[in-house]
C-alpha cells in the first residue's frame, strides 16, 4: 500500500509538471492569444488520469480496519520471530488494553524499530495503521464485556476507557466501524438474545 502511495504522488507529481510546462510553452510561447483556453487544456490530462485513477481504487484499501489476516500470509523466519514476540504482547500480557501504549513503546517492548513494526503491521498483517491494529483488539475485548449480563450496568466509557481509549468518540467510531452498530446497539442486542 505504501509503494502505490508513492506512485501515485510521483505520476501526480509528474502530470503537474507537464501540466505547467504546457500552459507555459504554447500559452506564452506558441499560442499567446488564447493564453487562459491553453491554461484550461492543460489541466485537463491531471484531472482525467486523476479521476481514472480514483474509479480503480478497490474498496477494500477504504477500509481501515481489517481483520487480522496473519495466519494466511507467508512469513520469514524473523517475520515469525516478531509476530510471536507481538502475539506475546498483544494476546496473552493484553498490551491493548493500556491507553498509552504508542508504537514506538511496542517496538521497544519487542526489541525492534518503531519503523520495522510499522512496516510489518502495515505490509505483513495487512492493516492500514497501527490503530487499526489495536483497535481491533480492544473492540473485540469490549464486545465481550459489553454481553456479559454481569456489566450490564457499567457505563460503555467505563468499559470503553478500561479497555485503552482514551475518550468516547474514537471508540464509538472504531465499534462502528467493525460492527457497523454503535457499542449501545449492540449490547442491547446481545442482551436480549437468549
Amino acid at each position: 500500500m505504501i509503494e502505490s502511495r508513492r506512485k501515485t504522488r510521483r505520476y501526480l507529481l509528474v502530470m503537474s509538471i507537464l501540466s505547467t510546462l504546457s500552459a507555459i510553452v504554447f500559452g506564452s510561447i506558441l499560442l499567446h492569444k488564447y493564453q487562459a483556453t491553453v491554461n484550461v487544456l492543460s489541466i485537463w490530462p491531471s484531472i482525467i488520469g486523476l479521476a481514472l485513477w480514483l474509479l480503480s481504487i478497490e474498496p477494500s484499501k477504504f477500509n481501515f480496519y481489517s481483520k487480522f489476516k496473519a495466519d494466511s500470509i507467508n512469513l520469514n523466519s524473523k517475520d515469525k520471530i516478531l509476530k510471536q514476540k507481538l502475539d506475546t504482547e498483544i494476546i496473552e500480557n493484553k498490551c491493548y488494553l493500556e491507553s498509552s501504549l504508542t508504537i514506538e513503546s511496542l517496538a521497544k517492548r519487542l526489541g525492534v524499530s518503531a519503523y520495522r513494526l510499522r512496516e510489518f503491521i502495515n505490509q505483513k498483517l495487512g492493516y492500514t495503521n497501527f490503530s487499526s491494529y489495536i483497535n481491533q483488539f480492544r473492540v473485540e475485548s469490549i464486545k465481550l464485556a459489553l454481553a456479559n449480563p454481569d456489566n450490564a450496568h457499567i457505563p460503555v466509557l467505563t468499559l470503553a476507557l478500561d479497555h485503552g481509549f482514551n475518550s468516547l468518540s474514537p471508540f464509538n467510531r472504531a465499534f462502528k466501524a467493525t460492527e457497523g452498530m454503535t457499542p449501545t446497539q449492540f449490547r442491547q442486542k446481545t442482551l436480549k438474545t437468549p
